[in-house]
Order: structure tokens, then sequence, then C-alpha cells
């Protein structure tokens, strides 16, 4: 179904129902993933396992962020994103179907591309399940769930855990942990059913109005005891939690949910997060996808000397290898007074690109770092902010995440697709070439001839809207501390699309400072966000910093700044 139409849907069930007086419902949000296509020991019912989970919950009024067959860094950026969404009173939830081991009391996910011989390899080569639990902790949000349907055997030739299953474990207070089986008990792969037995009566009972987690867990262990096939040997699913309060999937009111009630409280939810319903299977990739069966090479960048900084003039054959040109002093801004759109003139220059010695730790899609020459431009001195949206649209996006924040903050909950209809408008209106900035054009203008680690500095807190200081919501533009071309924002406060497909290394990438916009990966469809946002950690707002969604993604925190060149 179009998203647009689910849109439709959506806003003319809760018409039907009316609003009844009911309170909205704390925000839910899931992490769903199933790995499945492993070379050595292939799984036949986790993806069936992870796509019912996916459907259940959206169903359930979650926000689902969903990835099939990950590798290790997939999971990662996934489980960043899952984070990043939680806020206060937000209900999480971490599901995994898969394989899973334990190494030295701790337990590990096994994402694919891992090649694992022991349990020193499992240990830096597997997913940390620890890793979720202490981000949970840090979060600090009202209540979460981790359900690991994860206890099958090893699935590397040549390496035998020494002790089967997963371990026993806890995490913090208002936390459960659900596993498959009981501590040091490998569960069964099912290969007879579409599902594994613990997932089957999972989703045979969770939809089931006022039951209690702690109950709707008991009808599963008994179940799937009754289900195993020795039942000498039972499987026995287990659990770990020390929730504060109750929580029921289908509302724990003293009676149950009347069902239009149900239906009201999911169509409340879908309204206001349906943003973040971004991974079916037509769009997986993305996070993984296709990509995820490549090998990634990581290669060691040169460091190469670098010319010092505010060196000016004109483009010659020799090159040095940071940014050449600084704002000129007779250069003035140039304003669109229509929508109070102000415009930088970015002189043109050569730069590096991508991640070098101090832009901490690097990712892979950060490298290799390479020379670019840019041409000038001219820049946004903002991200465009929700009044200028609205005067251009001529009202807000319909499913704006911060409404309360007011017509100078930046604009966000749009995506790729939408921004290119915003930006064809503008031109219509204005006669203007407005556009998004290349990729190279953005790191350009956001490092502005320094060498520092955010845009603008090395002091997070006074250049960007970031986890540690934002609130979790966005501010107003122009709030922090402005980089050396006089642009603000250009970390934090919300991520900005460019113009360029997603491409996982910088491998083959123009010099030109033009848009990436081709090949096998702009056919996948993925786009690229830049800069980080007022959720995100501090290593998400460093100047190389790059993430990958797709052009209909409509994340609360993706927003955008405008170009111009010639000027």
């Amino acid at each position: 179904m179009k998203r647009w139409k689910m849109r439709q849907l959506v806003l003319g069930l809760v018409l039907a129902i009316g609003w009844m007086g009911v309170a909205d419902a704390d925000p839910r949000i899931a992490l769903v993933i199933g790995n499945g296509a492993y070379p050595e020991s292939p799984l036949s019912n986790a993806l069936n396992d992870s796509k019912g989970m996916k459907t259940a919950l959206v169903k359930l009024g979650f926000q689902v962020i969903y990835l099939e067959n990950a590798d290790l860094l997939q999971m990662n950026r996934a489980t960043d994103e899952f984070i990043g969404r939680l806020e206060t009173d937000s209900e999480g939830l971490f599901y995994f179907s898969g394989h899973g081991s334990q190494a030295e009391g701790s337990n590990y996910l096994v994402p694919l591309q891992a090649e694992i011989r022991d349990e020193v390899e499992l240990q830096h080569r597997a997913f940390d399940v620890g890793l979720v639990l202490d981000k949970m902790r840090k979060r600090g949000n009202r209540l979460n769930l981790v359900i690991l349907d994860a206890c099958r055997d090893n699935p590397f030739k040549g390496f035998k855990a020494v002790i089967g299953g997963l371990a026993g474990m806890s995490g913090p207070e208002g936390t459960l942990i659900a596993f498959a089986s009981a501590p040091n008990t490998p569960a069964l792969n099912n290969r007879s059913g579409n599902n594994s037995l613990f997932t089957k009566h999972l989703l045979l009972h969770i939809a089931e109005p006022g039951l209690k987690i702690e109950d709707l867990l008991k009808k599963v262990r008994l179940g799937v005891k009754s289900d195993s096939p020795n039942p000498n040997r039972p499987q026995t699913p287990w659990e770990n939690g020390s929730l504060l309060g109750d929580f029921c999937f289908a509302g724990c009111a003293d009676r149950a949910e009347s069902q239009a009630e149900v239906e009201l409280r999911v169509a409340k939810e879908r309204i206001r997060q349906l943003e973040h319903e971004r991974r079916d299977q037509a769009t997986q990739p993305s996070i993984g996808g296709e990509r995820g069966n490549d090998q990634i090479a990581v290669e060691e960048v040169g460091r190469n000397k670098p010319t010092p900084a505010g060196v000016s003039g004109k483009l010659s054959g020799q090159m040095p290898e940071t940014v050449v040109a600084r704002p000129y002093s007779g250069l003035q801004p140039k304003t669109e007074s229509v929508y109070g759109i102000e415009m930088v003139k970015i002189p043109g220059g050569t730069f590096q690109m991508g991640c070098g010695p101090k832009d901490g730790e690097c990712e892979t899609d950060e490298k290799p770092r390479h020379r670019v020459t840019v041409p000038a431009f001219a820049m946004a001195k903002t991200e465009i902010t929700q009044g200028q949206w609205k005067a251009v649209m001529g009202s807000a996006p319909p499913e704006l995440h911060n409404k309360t924040c007011g017509d100078d903050c930046p604009v966000e909950s749009v995506s790729w697709n939408e921004v290119q209809a915003f930006i064809k408008t503008l031109n219509q209106q204005t006669g203007g070439h407005y556009r998004l900035p290349s990729e190279a054009e953005w790191e350009y203008a956001c490092r502005a001839g320094q060498d520092t680690l955010y845009c603008g500095g090395d002091d997070v807190d006074a250049v960007a809207w970031y986890y540690g200081n934002s609130g979790f919501k966005t501010h107003q533009v122009a709030g922090k501390k402005p980089n050396d071309f006089g642009l603000y924002d250009m970390s934090g406060n919300v991520w900005e699309w460019v113009q360029d497909c997603y491409h996982d290394r910088y491998q083959g990438a123009p010099g030109d400072g033009s848009a990436w916009d081709g090949g096998a990966n702009c056919a996948s469809g993925w786009r690229v966000l830049r800069g980080g946002a007022f959720h995100y950690d501090h290593e998400f707002v460093r100047c190389a910093s790059r993430y990958d969604p797709d052009p209909d993604y409509r994340g609360s925190s993706s927003g955008f700044r405008v170009v111009v060149s010639p000027w």
C-alpha cells in the first residue's frame, strides 16, 4: 500500500471513530531484526518470525525499525536510530530472531558476514546485547522490553561454544528480558513450522486485550513446552525483569479496551508516528539490504600534511590538501526577502573530504579521505525553517514533530522527495535556481577551511544541539556559534538532506564537487543525510558523519538547507 494511501486510511479511521476523550498512548518504539541467511547454518523461519513481529507491533501502535539479514555495522546503526528515538515516556522494544551465543557470561547476537572461530572473535565480531541494555539505561525511558529468540546453536563450523544457548542476564530498572529458552539451553529451530516455537506462541497471544506481559509470557511458556518434540527435555522460555508498572501490548486498563478504543489508540499513534514506519520489505535497503552482502574493505587513509587554513587565492593546477578559501571580507550575504532565506556566498576551493586524523573514530562509509575541488556557490545561512516552509508550501508538513517550537525552528519530518517538491515550488515562485547541496558542497561548507571535529569547532556544546544538551527537541535556528563561513547548525539540530545517492564508500566519488547522483546505488534509492541531530550522540554530529535513509523517510529530525550556483 502506498504510504500516502495509508495516511488517508488512518486519518479516515480517526475521523470515523471520533476522539472520544481517550488519552494519547505513550510513544512505542521497536527495533526488529531477523537474521536467517547464515551461509553455514541458515535458519528457515527467522525472517518469518521477524516479519510476523513487525506486522503485529505496527498494528499495536509501535513505530518499527526493521532489518533483515543485517551485518554488524547495520545492526549498530539501527540500534543507534532506535535508542535515539526513545524519549522519557517511551516504551521501547528490541526483538531479535537468529543465531546467538555466549562468551564469558555475556550474550552476543550473530550478524551476517561475521567470521568467528573462537570466543575471542565472538566478542569482537558479534553484536553485544549488553550494548542495548547500557544504552537503554543511559536513555532513561520509562519501560523497555528485550525479546531474544536467539538461543540456537552457533552457526560457525569449527567453533563450539563452551556453554550452549544464552546466559542469564538482567537489565536496568524498568526492563524485562525474555529468552526463547532457559539459560544455557539452546532453543529449537522448528524446521517443520513457519515460525520458531517461541515466536509462534508470542504472536498467538500478543494482541489479547488486557493481557499483562507477565501473563503473556506464561502463556508462551506453556505453549512452547507443550509443542516441544521431546516432552522429557522441553524447550522452556525464560524471562528476567524489574518492571515498575504494568505493561500490556493491547492495553492494560481495568477493563479490556473496546475494539473501537483499540482502533482509535492505534490510529492516533500511527498518525503521530507514521514518519518512522520506513522498513517494510520493499524498502529494506535503507539500512541494510543488498549491500549487507558486500565485503567492505577498510582502507587506511594517508595523512597528508595540511596547508594552514585561511590561505586564499585562485585555483591552480597545484592545489593544497586543505580548503584554500575562506570568506572574503567584501562578500555580503544575499537575502531573498520574500521568504527570508538568507544566503551566504561560499568561495570555491579544494579540501580533503571524508574522515581524517582529527575526525574521531571513522566509520567505513566515511572513507577513503579524498581531495575535492568545489566551485563557488551560495548556501542558506540556516536550515530551512518551519515558517519558510509554510510560506512556500502554504502549510506545515503533515507529520511535523515539534509543532510547538515555532516558525524560527527548523522544519523537520520531511522526506527527500518532499524537499524536492519544496525546491521546485520555490523556484517556480521566485524564478530562482535553488537546489540541495551536493554531499561534497555540504562537507566543504561545514568544515569552512578548518580541521575541526564538528562544523565550527571542537566544542560540541558551542556549535551543536545534540543528545547531550537539546532536551530531546529541536531549537530555533542560529542559536549556537556559527562556523567560519557564517553558517549555523551545520552540526546538530536536524539532519540535512543532500542531493547525492548513498554509496557505502567514497571510492570513485566525483572530485569536482558535483553530486554523486548515478549508478547502481541510485537505482536502489538510498539518499544521504548529513550533520546529525538533536537526539543523536556527539559522534553523529561530526563533520564526517553520514546517514543513509530511503528518499521517503520522514524522520522527526530530517531537515535541509538550500544552495544556489552560480550566484
